[in-house]
């Protein structure tokens, strides 16, 4: 059996030890082209893979005639013709609790960056004095937000990114509502249909993954139903 990695996917030597019990490895970097890709999987039975340096669609499966297994090292499909590897028997594997909980961190620390203009001051301040702000001056009004106990987090997509920012916004004293392709049953999330969930929320987190059905799922329509002062 060979097995390729295409490019940097997080292994240490204890990982490619393993991978080398299972046949011949070879490892690649920066496979960032069609072209590349189609030449280094040719022979290969595994293919691990970084989806986001380049697609993998039928012109790239059909010159890997050996290939039984492309593994990407995110929790995304969005790269990968999953029809065509279908249709060629290719099985498509991710890794879907990778990050979870960082991404999570990540998405509440954005929603406080956004409400108390955290990047616009750190900019000004480190041009401007903090001794001439005066909090009731247009300067100083500029940063108030507002306090987030109480307040309604809408969460689009409820899978293991989605819910741990739910989780973690419920631990902030918010209230927080959920829209999700399928229904989930989580303790204080209240489950609400997408046009419901954009009215009342304060604050909204989407964690769609991005594929046919999701995308431009926000536009114009969707944003009017958003509350005037509420964030995205």
């Amino acid at each position: 059996m060979k097995v390729v990695i295409l490019n940097d996917c997080f292994f240490d030597n204890d990982h490619l030890e393993r991978l080398r019990k299972l046949g011949d490895l070879e490892i690649f970097n920066n496979t960032n082209s069609k072209m590349l890709v189609a030449k280094r999987i040719k022979n290969a039975d595994i293919a691990i893979v970084d989806q986001f340096l380049t697609a993998y669609d039928n012109e790239v499966f059909t010159t890997a005639r050996n290939l039984k297994l492309l593994a990407l090292n995110s929790t995304s499909f969005s790269e990968v013709d999953i029809v065509s590897a279908d249709k060629l028997k290719i099985k498509v594997a991710n890794v879907p609790g990778f990050s979870r909980r960082s991404v999570a961190e990540l998405a509440i620390g954005l929603m406080f960056a956004v409400l108390r203009n955290i990047p616009k001051g750190d900019k000004e301040f480190r041009n401007h004095p903090v001794d001439d702000l005066d909090p009731v001056s247009v300067r100083g009004k500029s940063y108030i937000g507002f306090d987030v106990e109480s307040k309604v987090l809408g969460v689009l997509g409820l899978g293991d990114i989605g819910s741990t920012v739910a989780k973690m916004a419920l631990g902030l004293g918010m209230q927080v509502v959920g829209f999700s392709k399928s229904k989930k049953n989580i303790k204080g999330i209240k489950d609400v249909g997408l046009k419901e969930l954009l009215k009342v929320s304060d604050v909204v987190s989407v964690h769609l993954p991005l594929n046919s059905e999701t995308e431009e799922i926000i536009s114009k329509n969707e944003f009017e139903l958003m509350k005037k002062n509420s964030i995205m």
